[in-house]
């Protein structure tokens, strides 16, 4: 199977100096939550999503319609050719922990977005039985902690009691709040 047989074609696109008012309206207007960001030359430089949106308004303290797409992209961009094996395009998806890639043609023009949905879809047809045990797994590296892809399994420790003890965890990382119990 190739991209371009289930990708999404003529995604909606926005410029790097669209502010994120205008792009949460495109979004919201074309029923999407990815929008592709094209640079002056109108090649893809990166992607906005509505996480993106909701993170960049909630701590830059200015309202959407004063921060510019450019602020908000990263400079790196993961994607496929419309003729590229779908099995490829999930190893990038997965590689990079990504759920939508831009599909660029030979020229670098973009013609289309490949989601996690769009493979979904086409993975509950019958004549793509095999494809999903690929698809699960690919979800799974795709919804790992970002950076936990490299780490070794960890050994079961237990305590004094013979009871599994939770492993120590990393410096840096901050435990998960509690939550209270109802009264």
């Amino acid at each position: 199977m190739k991209v371009r047989d289930i990708m999404t074609a003529k995604p909606v696109c926005c410029g790097v100096t669209d502010d994120l008012a205008l792009v949460t309206a495109a979004m919201y207007e074309k029923d999407c939550g990815v929008i592709v960001v094209l640079g002056p030359d109108r090649m893809a430089v990166g992607m906005i999503t509505d996480r993106d949106i909701a993170i960049a308004t909630a701590t830059r303290n200015r309202p959407p319609s004063m921060i510019v797409a450019s602020e908000v992209i990263t400079g790196n961009i993961h994607f496929c050719g419309p003729d590229d094996d779908l099995g490829s395009a999930l190893e990038v998806m997965a590689s990079a922990q990504v759920r939508r890639l831009p599909v660029l043609d030979s020229e670098g023009r973009v013609v289309g977005v490949l989601s996690v949905i769009d493979v979904i879809r086409y993975a509950r047809n019958p004549s793509a039985a095999a494809l999903r045990g690929r698809v699960i797994e690919t979800l799974a590296k795709i919804c790992q902690p970002h950076g936990s892809l490299e780490t070794e399994p960890t050994a079961q420790v237990e305590d004094e009691a013979g009871r599994p003890k939770r492993p120590a965890r990393k410096a840096g990382k901050k435990a998960a709040p509690r939550r209270k119990e109802p009264a």
